[in-house]
This record gives C-alpha cells, sequence and structure tokens, in this order.
C-alpha cells in the first residue's frame, strides 16, 4: 500500500519556485538588467521599429507546454524591452504619456510581492492606500470627511469623477433605479481639446455619447463661454439638464488650460463642475494656474 503523505505530496501543486536560491539569482540579475536599462534610455533611440523576425516571433501560436522562466524574461529583454513605444525618452514628443521612473518600478515591485487586496480588510497595505488618498485631499484643499481613492490612471479616475457627477446630478439613486429612471436626460460640458476618455465615459455609463457636448475653443486653445452659456441655455429649453462641466487643466495637444474657474461661474444653476489633471501643491509656482483651477472642482 501507498502511504498516504505520499499520495498528499504526489497530487500537491505549488507555483513557489522549485529552487528559490535560484529564483533569487534571477531576480537579482533582472533588476540589475532593468536599472542598466533605464540608464541608458537617453542614449537610446526613441523608436526603433521591429525587424521583421520579432515581429513574427510575437504572433506564434499557442504554446503546448510551459517554458522556463528565464528564458520568458530574455524573450521579454529581446523584444517588449529592446523596442518600446518610446514614451520613457526624454525626446518622446509624440503624444502626452506618462513615462514612469526607477521609483515607480520599485513601488510596483514591491506591491505584486505584497498582494494585497485593497478592497478592504485590516491590513497596512489599505491604510496606507487611505493615507496617500488623505494627503491628495490636503494638497487640493478637499475637506477630510471627502472619499477618494487611488487608480490606474487618468482615464480611471475620469471615468470615476463623471460617475459621482452623474449619480448626484441624475435626480434619483441612480445605483438603484438606474440612470432610465432619471426624470431628463443629462448633458456634459466640455471644450473640444478633452480627452477622448470622457466620451468613452459617458458612453460605458450609460448616458450615451450625445449626452457629451463639445464646446469649441478660440484661437487660443481656450473654452469659448460665450458658446458655452448658449449651450447650456439650449440644452435647458429642449428639457434637458445640464449636469457637468469638464474642465481640463493641460490639454494633450497643446498643454493649455481650458478656463476653469470663469467656467465655474457659467451656469446660472448649480452644476457639477470637475478638474481633469493629478493634483498638485499650490506653492508649485510653475503649476500655480493649474491648482488653482482644481481646488474650485467639486
Amino acid at each position: 500500500m501507498r502511504d498516504a503523505g505520499q499520495d498528499d505530496a504526489a497530487i500537491e501543486e505549488s507555483l513557489d519556485p522549485a529552487d528559490w536560491e535560484a529564483a533569487r539569482d534571477l531576480v537579482v540579475r533582472v533588476a540589475g538588467e532593468a536599472v542598466d536599462h533605464l540608464h541608458a534610455v537617453p542614449s537610446r533611440p526613441v523608436w526603433r521599429d521591429m525587424p521583421p523576425d520579432i515581429r513574427a516571433g510575437l504572433a506564434t501560436p499557442l504554446p503546448e507546454g510551459p517554458t522556463a522562466l528565464e528564458n520568458v524574461v530574455r524573450e521579454v529583454f529581446d523584444t517588449a524591452m529592446a523596442y518600446p513605444m518610446g514614451n520613457t525618452h526624454p525626446r518622446f514628443w509624440s503624444w502626452y504619456m506618462g513615462a514612469g521612473n526607477l521609483t515607480g518600478v520599485l513601488a510596483e515591485f514591491l506591491a505584486a510581492v505584497q498582494g494585497s487586496n485593497l478592497g478592504g480588510g485590516n491590513h497596512a497595505a489599505a491604510c496606507m492606500d487611505d493615507q496617500v488618498a488623505g494627503w491628495l485631499k490636503e494638497m487640493v484643499g478637499f475637506p477630510a470627511e471627502a472619499s477618494g481613492t487611488l487608480t490606474s490612471g487618468g482615464s480611471e479616475a475620469n471615468l470615476v469623477g463623471l460617475t459621482v457627477a452623474r449619480n448626484v446630478m441624475a435626480g434619483v439613486d441612480v445605483r438603484a433605479e438606474g440612470i432610465a429612471a432619471a426624470p431628463r436626460p443629462l448633458r456634459f460640458y466640455a471644450f473640444d481639446q478633452v480627452h477622448g476618455c470622457h466620451l468613452k465615459a459617458v458612453e460605458g455609463l450609460g448616458l450615451g455619447r450625445k449626452a457629451l457636448r463639445l464646446i469649441p475653443t478660440g484661437g487660443d486653445f481656450r473654452i469659448d463661454l460665450a458658446a458655452l452659456r448658449v449651450a447650456i441655455a439650449e440644452d435647458r429649453a429642449a428639457g434637458l439638464k445640464p449636469a457637468c462641466i469638464i474642465g481640463t487643466a493641460g490639454t494633450v495637444n497643446a498643454g493649455q488650460r481650458s478656463r476653469l474657474i470663469a467656467a465655474r461661474r457659467v451656469p446660472p444653476h448649480p452644476l457639477e463642475h470637475r478638474a481633469d489633471d493629478p493634483p498638485m501643491r499650490e506653492t508649485d509656482r510653475d503649476h500655480v494656474g493649474a491648482a488653482e483651477c482644481v481646488v474650485h472642482a467639486d
């Protein structure tokens, strides 16, 4: 007869490395190569086209068996790391994109190692998450009782903000009744330089793309306040409910700010007012104008 312990050992599986010392060596080597990669970014071309063999190697059929972790890491360095988008390069001017830094690399690594779910629970990572959200509220002058959450990026942050605006301005309990129960269709306003994530957001929130009215800009690429007033008046006359003005503290195309503080005073009745930009300290002299705009947001 086979020992019961042997049976258990035979069927037990683990995702842990079979050799922890070998795993440590691999991690140390990968970390060193990653630092070397970051250090050499300015000396490399901003962008390089992939050779045909590299592109073909990234379009292969599903593997039928496992690949050694060290081989996977080497393939990543030879492909994804060698032919990047280019947005981490100091001379990348194609799009407005985050570039990251070494501190962020370490943070992502440690977050993956720690692995906590931050949806709740009594643990340090959740407290740290709340602390950072609290710091951000303090930076922009929000009250301590305001809620906040960290997101993966600006598009998700805008989706959260527009969700709040929709729920507050709908006139019904949207979470219970659904947006179809709203007495009047909602309208959101932004200038024509606004980021495309807002259009996707109103679509995803069940409002439809017509819910977002794009207001023209002048030669300075800033919102035409007279046109904004006309659009709001037209929508009210048509039985629609103006709900939110989306202000931008730094556009994707030209780096221009919409007239956020002035736009705040446009509606004759209260509207939600969102500022689409990461918060910053008002003491940052280079960005004080944007900071002043953010603190006027709802």
